[in-house]
Order: structure tokens, then sequence, then C-alpha cells
């Protein structure tokens, strides 16, 4: 593909927060902006990121109702394009099922699907022709010339379709990946407010109280998917298991007790509920004056109920029980609408719309641009960035997901308050290691560590991400041998006492990491281990630490030992500096202008 189409989907996918999602997905998504000229919200909501897509990568219906059915093949190599035939073929069978009336296998989990079923169901009488497209990066006279092609194209004449619908149509097209060009109108999602609850502010930002079933936040998180919770400083914490005992477990008895033994009343739900709170960059009046229309919608507040009432709800949609779906329906929600608030008053309503359930400082900055450019770039190799608290286990349960994070090996990714710690320690700022949470109890602190150039230090993170987990378990595992302590008249008391020390260990730490950059010997190893994360330590690495940190410690608890007389006298900051220098110096480590992490003498700057 051309560089500069990749370099506007890459551009496209960072300011979109989309780090996850495949080069199929966003480049079909920018094909439906510029060919249908729609907006991005309508493009993503009609475009397939996950499996269950019955061969529909995206789909788009037009005003003059016209149908296109797209499957998205991003590939230049003509074999690979072609089997985008048989996705096609799945399509025409599902189309033809939901056309016809006929039994569906299951009501789709898949978002893109989902609203293309209502579509299909709705207005299919009046559906007057449709476009079956296979896209991709090959010149579209070489798909249609092909075999598999002409025989699809006999299949679509002989088929049912063809005959429920006045005009059927195929064709192969090339991506249209050019920089999206302007939308004919903005995608607009119709909320129910209450009478006489708007409150204006000076900035032209606006508060609405709404009453909304709880079904119709379910359906548009069907239609949407987790990209309407993407201003949230979480994705979800429902499979933590603190969670599921305070959130879910209380929840989901509550829709029992409403649903199925009918032992609360449904207008209940609101005195046991404190609401959520959603934005929209701007809404419109509708001609029912309780009728808000509202572009880009996203919950800031309530991503949990939400979760835990579509899946709730997924259960009774199985069991087919009609009365107990209809008590689910009558289930109505407080929520407080935010229109038209600037980036920064959005930041701060979120952060304080979600303190009802404990959240961690570090969470606050999830959404900062930073953090979605680490995000990215990391996503660009392989690896995992997760900048949303739960965002790991609730996406990596899909294979093309799975896939894209190829140089994550099973269950490993990175946190935002472990890169935090990895930069203090390539950058000295040792404090904070012993105590990283302290990056995020102030702006001015998160962002001198997070400074603009960190996202192009990608094989450093990868890199000391490796290594920390073998310097930790080595710096345990030989303080822990007995024979060590023969070596001191106070025993393991000292050595236990001294190494539980935050700002001891964060100085070992430190040593171990400058260690292993600055030693020429390694310099392969260097280069494998910032191509693939690992979960655990790696065997080789935890060997090479173990030869390196008994000296080390036997020295720090020898100078200890001398030093003071007590084994629980702190130690001076000073002191422990020129310590620490000197040791550096006996073992061939340049502390001032060495190799380090995340730095202009990084080995991959």
């Amino acid at each position: 593909m051309d560089n500069q189409y990749a370099k506007f989907m890459e551009e496209f996918r960072e300011k979109e927060a989309l780090g996850e999602f495949p080069d199929t997905y966003i480049s079909i998504v920018m094909h439906l902006m510029n060919k249908h000229r729609i907006d991005k919200n309508s493009a993503l909501d009609h475009s397939s990121h996950a499996g269950a897509d019955h061969g529909i990568d995206a789909w788009h219906f037009s005003p003059d109702n016209e149908l296109f059915i797209y499957q998205s093949k991003f590939s230049s190599a003509k074999d690979i394009v072609l089997e985008g035939i048989g996705s096609l073929h799945q399509a025409r069978e599902w189309l033809e099922k939901a056309l016809s009336m006929e039994k569906l296998d299951a009501i789709p989990k898949n978002n893109c699907i989902y609203t293309l079923l209502q579509q299909v169901i709705g207005p299919k009488k009046q559906i007057r022709k449709i476009n079956f497209i296979l896209v991709s990066l090959i010149d579209s006279g070489k798909i249609e010339n092909s075999e598999e092609y002409k025989a699809f194209r006999q299949e679509l004449v002989e088929s049912k379709i063809n005959k429920i619908i006045d005009e059927v149509n195929l064709t192969a097209e090339e991506y249209n990946i050019q920089p999206t060009s302007l939308p004919k109108s903005s995608t607009k999602y119709p909320i129910t407010k209450l009478k006489e609850t708007t409150i204006a502010l000076k900035n032209g930002a606006s508060l609405h109280l709404a009453y909304i079933p709880l079904y119709d936040l379910v359906d548009l998180y069907k239609q949407r998917g987790n990209i309407l919770f993407e201003k949230n400083v979480r994705l979800s914490i429902t499979a933590v298991k603190a969670s599921k005992d305070r959130l879910v477990h209380p929840m989901e008895e509550t829709l029992d007790d409403i649903c199925k033994s009918e032992t609360l009343d449904p207008n209940i739900f609101p005195f046991y509920h404190v609401g959520i709170t959603v934005s929209a960059t701007t809404s419109t009046q509708t001609t029912n004056e309780n009728i808000v229309n509202l572009v880009d919608p996203n919950i800031v507040n309530g991503c949990q109920t939400i979760s835990i009432a579509s899946k709730y709800f997924e259960k009774l949609e199985s069991s087919e029980i009609i009365k107990q779906i209809n008590n689910f329906k009558k289930i109505k929600v407080m929520a407080k609408i935010i229109v038209g608030a600037s980036d920064d008053q959005l930041k701060e309503i979120t952060n304080a719309n979600n303190r009802q359930n404990p959240i961690e400082n570090w969470q606050l900055f999830s959404n900062d641009q930073i953090h979605i450019q680490i995000e990215s770039s990391l996503r660009n190799h392989g690896i995992f960035y997760e900048r949303q608290a739960g965002k790991y286990s609730s996406i990596m349960n899909n294979s093309e997901v799975i896939a894209i994070y190829d140089k994550s090996g099973t269950g490993a990714h990175i946190k935002v308050e472990e890169l935090a710690k990895l930069i203090c320690l390539g950058k000295k700022k040792l404090q904070w290691v012993a105590k990283p949470s302290d990056v995020f109890t102030k702006k001015k602190n998160h962002d001198e560590v997070f400074v603009n150039e960190i996202p192009k230090f990608y094989k450093d993170i990868i890199l000391t991400s490796n290594i920390s987990k073998a310097i930790k378990r080595s710096i345990t595992k030989v303080a822990k041998n007995n024979y060590m302590y023969k070596a001191f008249s106070n025993e393991q008391y000292v050595m236990a006492n001294l190494l539980n020390r935050p700002i001891i260990n964060a100085y070992l730490q430190y040593l171990g990491l400058a260690y292993f950059y600055q030693n020429k010997s390694f310099m392969n190893l260097r280069e494998e281990y910032a191509g693939m994360l690992w979960k655990a330590a790696r065997p080789n690495l935890d060997e090479l630490f173990e030869k390196f940190y008994p000296k080390i410690i036997i020295k720090l608890v020898e100078w200890y030992t001398n030093e003071y007389k007590s084994p629980a006298l702190e130690i001076g900051s000073e002191k422990l500096e020129e310590f620490i220098n000197k040791l550096s110096i006996e073992e061939n480590i340049d502390l001032k202008n060495g190799r380090m992490p995340f730095t202009d003498k990084s080995n991959f700057s």
C-alpha cells in the first residue's frame, strides 16, 4: 500500500483513539466516509470489528433506498482478496433469511450486523437495489476477470435475493483512503429528556436531564459497541471479582426481582441506581420539545451499568420469555446529558462522575492525547497498552483483535502505572520509582514523565518491561539465598529490612537496568527482547541478573552495616547516592553519560 495512505490511516486511528482495531476495519470505515459522504459515527456503527458478521464487514443504506454490502480485504495479494467472495456468499445467504423473515440463528451480537438487521427488518420493502462489493488494494479489473468472481455473479443471478429485490449488483472496488471529505450530515441519536430541565453555561455547553429506558441504552450499546465508552476513564471493571461482588451481582439480583420474580416494580430502579452521564458534541431539538438528537454520544459514567444490563438482556432474549423481556423494557434510568462541553471540561466532568466507584489517579489521565499516542505506537508493533482500566479483558476475546497484538505473549500487556515506573527508572526519577502513584497526583508530575517523545521509544517500553520482570524476580531470589546471610552479624533481619525499603529497591533496579543497557555483550539480547513482550520473566534474563545481583547486594549490606549501627536507621539520601555512584564505577556502569532508556542515549533513539 502507498505510504501516504498508510499515513492517512494512522492519523485517523490515533485521532479517533481506535488503537485496537485492525487495518481492515480502519480502511473500510474511511472508505464508507469518503464514498458515501457519511460522518465518522455512522461509518463506525456500520462497520464490523468483531466476529459473527456473516461475511459483512460494512454496509450503507442510501437515502434513495440502495443497500451497499461490503466485504473488506486489506491486501494486495489476489488469492487472499478472492477469499472475500466466499464471505459475500455468506452475506447473501444471511440477507435472504433476514429479508424472507426466516428465523435467524441468533440475535446478532455484532453491532454492525445488529444495526443492519434493524434496517432490513424495517424498510425492507423499500430496498430497491442491493450492491455486493469486494473492496481491496487490487485494481477492480483484475478481480472482476477472475473465475471466482464470475461464479459468484452467476450465483447471484440464480439466488432468491435476486427475486426478492428489484435489482442486485456485484462490483469490486479499491479503497478510497484519502483524507476524509465533509459528510453530508451527522448521525443523530434521539433521547427523550424531561421538561424544563435544561441548564445552560456561558460557553455554550448545556445540561439536560432525561429519563431513559434501560433497554434504549442497551440498544445504543448494541449499535455502537465499546466505542460508546471511549471517553470514559475505564472500559469495564465487571470482570474483577471485587466489582462482581459490589456491582454485578447486586444489579443482577435487582433485575431478577423486576423481570423474573416481579417482586419489584420497574419504577423502583431509579431509586436504587444513581444514574448515568452522557456527553455529546452537539444536539438539535425536534418537533417534539422533549426529544433531543445527540451527535457523537459517549457514556462518560455508567458503562458498568450498561455492560451488566446488556449481558443480562442477552440472557432474556435467549430465553424468549416475552413477559420478562417486556418487564425489562419498562425499566428507566435517570441520565445527565452534557452537550457542547470542551475537552478540558469533559475530562473534569468524566473524572467527577466516576468517583462513586473507586478510581485511581492514573485513570484520570487515560484519555490524554499522549496515552492515545502511546497506545497507537505500541499497537503498531503488536503490543497492548491498557490505557483504560479493564480494556484488556474486555476486548482480548476476539481473534481479530488478538491477531493485532501478535507481539504480546499470552496475558502480556503494559499498564499505565507500570510504564510510568519504567520511564522514571530510565530517567533516574527514583522517588517516583519507589512510589509511582505520585506521578499521577499532579498534572505537572504526569507531564514531566509522559513527555511528547515517549511514543517514539516503543522499543524501550517493550525491553524495559521484559527486563524489569527479571530484575525484580532476581533481587528477591538472590536476597533469599541463605548463603548471603553468613557475612553479616545481623543476619536475615538486615537484609529484609534493607531490601524492603522502596528507595533501596529502586536504586537496585536502576543499577540493573543501566548494567543491561550498557554491557556490549548483551546487544543481541536487547534486540531480542525489544521485539516481543512477555508476561513473566524469561529464563535467560533471570540467569543473567542472578549473576549480577549477589555481589551488588553483598556490597550494599556490607556498606550499610558499616555505616549504620542499627538496622532500623534511615539512610541519608546523600550518603546513599555517594555509595551508589562509587558502586557503579566499580561495576563499570556509567550513570552520567552511559546508555539508558527513554533518553537521547537510548539504544533505540
